[in-house]
């Protein structure tokens, strides 16, 4: 799905690697490795997802209005004229993120880490890389002027797949997630 074939792609995924390198060093140098000063998923989130009946509905809301956020901001950067610039910045910024989670489960948990961050993700972040990574690829092989008229074949049934792929990864994330989670039990 993504082909790396020209040098704005290139840069974007590189970007990204930049992005996960950095937040594994911000993460070692904030964090120093002690695993008791570690926050995310620590006890009280765990024994929440644990016991406490979480709404369906509430929780539905949250990352509905999490997710379509995050997919306004990446269409409407596929707009501009800056977008291969952005994309590299929203990568890195990702990269960030997903070092950070991994580095952290790793101090909490070292051997566990993996499956872990498995937990925590699948299966909605596959759809949701699916939609980004199809959006990021299919925008910087096209121009604005074909992105925002979607004078580009078949531009809407992009837009109609990503949307789809986002609903189903928000129902997942709602749905399916939570069910895992509880496997922690």
């Amino acid at each position: 799905m993504l082909i790396l074939n020209s040098r704005k792609k290139i840069t974007v995924a590189a970007l990204f690697i930049a992005g996960v390198v950095l937040g594994t060093l911000l993460c070692g140098q904030i964090i120093g490795y002690s695993s008791d000063k570690i926050n995310i998923y620590g006890n009280f989130v765990l024994r929440t997802l644990k016991y406490e009946n979480i709404s369906s509905v509430n929780l539905l809301k949250y990352i509905a209005a999490y997710r379509i956020r995050e997919l306004i901001v990446i269409a409407v950067i596929s707009m501009t004229y800056v977008k291969s610039a952005l994309y590299g910045v929203y990568a890195g910024y990702v990269g960030i993120r997903l070092a950070v989670l991994v580095s952290t489960l790793t101090m909490m948990n070292r051997k566990m880490a993996i499956p872990w961050f498995l937990l925590f993700n699948m299966p909605h972040m596959i759809l949701y890389v699916i939609a980004v990574v199809w959006l990021i690829n299919t925008s910087l092989d096209g121009n604005r002027e074909q992105m925002i008229r979607g004078r580009r074949i078949g531009i809407v049934k992009l837009w109609v797949l990503i949307c789809i792929l986002y609903i189903l990864g928000i129902l997942s994330e709602v749905f399916i997630n939570p069910v895992l989670i509880n496997l922690l039990k």
